[in-house]
């Protein structure tokens, strides 16, 4: 007797956004919620698709995950021809190469395959490897391209792939513990302005907001000046009263050519960041 196949699609998407001051695009863990049917406004989705089989004599977990964009909205990109993977620094951008798999299509980038085998009696485990793109690797960075979501163009950016380890052989730890055999995202960067490349494993290059206290002087409150470089189209200074989730960004009015003065509060907290306003 076969149990009847499910499938199970880790999703998460790719989103803009900029943090406070350093103006530079948050890095951290992914959240990937277990849905049971792909959300169509994602773009870049992580799927694993597990196909449990059984029978009286053992019982199967068969294991595939690939990393994939909705058709037509992206793609996975090269370093070079024959590099899947980028390196931390390497540039993603007009240059890169679009990666294609044996069946011609740029969209869709199959990860690993792997097989868990209980066989009765005993509960005797067994785990077979599969098909692996990045045999020996635990940590790889994949760039991609894909249309910017707001206004005309292309939009870099990359996504962090790991796992515990990538031998199947040493699938488990001192206490009888498995450990982690499948990629999964942990971390991620776009670069928010169009046709703008980026680095892989890095935050983009964006105008850096430079604070500074000015001169106290009779009868004002302490006061502070950011300044920013000349020449970014498009980067509006933005401000929050707290960092609360979600954070509440407004607009600076006061804002004269590429900088603002502000009084520092009572608490001395000032929470700024430059915004890509396409």
């Amino acid at each position: 007797m076969f149990l009847p196949r499910f499938l199970c699609r880790f999703v998460f998407a790719i989103l803009l956004g900029v943090t406070s001051a350093s103006a530079q695009l948050q890095i951290e863990p992914v959240q990937i919620p277990l849905s049971g049917s792909l959300d169509p406004t994602l773009e870049l989705n992580f799927e694993s698709d597990v196909t449990i089989r059984s029978s009286e004599s053992f019982l199967k977990y068969e294991i595939t995950s690939v990393l994939s964009f909705d058709r037509g909205s992206g793609e996975i990109l090269m370093f070079r021809t024959n590099e899947i993977g980028f390196s931390t620094g390497q540039l993603i951008g007009p240059g890169s190469n679009s990666y294609t798999n044996s069946s011609g299509y740029s969209w869709i980038l199959f990860l690993q395959s792997y097989v868990w085998e209980v066989r009765f009696p005993g509960n005797h485990l067994f785990i077979t490897p599969g098909r692996d793109l990045f045999p020996g690797k635990t940590n790889i960075l994949i760039g991609f391209a894909r249309q910017h979501p707001f206004v005309a163009g292309t939009q870099y950016g990359w996504v962090r792939m790991q796992r515990e380890t990538a031998d199947t052989k040493n699938a488990f730890r001192p206490d009888g513990t498995a450990k982690q055999l499948t990629f999964m995202p942990t971390a991620f960067a776009v670069n928010p302005i169009p046709e703008q490349p980026i680095r892989a494993g890095e935050p983009p290059d964006l105008p850096q907001l430079v604070s500074e206290v000015l001169p106290p002087e009779e009868g004002l409150p302490t006061r502070v000046r950011v300044i920013w470089a000349a020449g970014w189209v498009n980067m509006r200074l933005e401000s929050a009263v707290e960092l609360g989730n979600p954070v509440q960004w407004s607009p600076v009015l006061e804002v004269t050519g590429t900088e603002a003065v502000f009084e520092l509060p009572e608490d001395g907290q000032l929470y700024l960041r430059l915004a890509y306003v396409p």
